[in-house]
């Protein structure tokens, strides 16, 4: 089951920003989806983490808690701007750079924080 909401999460990450990359003028439903799915797959995993269940490895709380609040970010502006006509192009920038950030930290914050 947790290998599925991983899976479930990593298509979340590719319809944001691959519909981020596609139409960066505007935010279509596919990137409204995909930041809707990676906030709620994110809960998840966080939940089968600190049950012990899909990881070995105790959940490390700063990092769930910075990507928690980049992802409310990104979902909020998507949200907001998906409603706009014309969505305003410096948001939507703004929204595909995080969800590159947020992937960017979901890789690398155990590589850096390693001692």
């Amino acid at each position: 089951m947790y290998n599925l909401v991983v899976l479930c999460h990593v298509i979340g990450m590719a319809m944001l920003i691959g519909g981020w990359l596609a139409n960066r003028d505007r935010i279509i439903p596919l990137v409204l989806w995909g930041a809707r799915i990676q906030l709620l797959t994110g809960l998840i995993i966080v939940t089968f983490q600190e049950m012990g269940i899909g990881t070995y490895a105790e959940p490390d709380h700063m990092k769930i808690g910075v990507k928690l609040l980049i992802a409310v970010a990104i979902l909020g502006l998507a949200e907001t701007q998906a409603r706009k006509s014309p969505p305003v192009a410096k948001l939507v920038i703004t929204m595909g750079v995080l969800a590159l950030l947020n992937t960017a930290i979901a890789v690398l914050w155990a590589a850096i924080s390693v001692p």
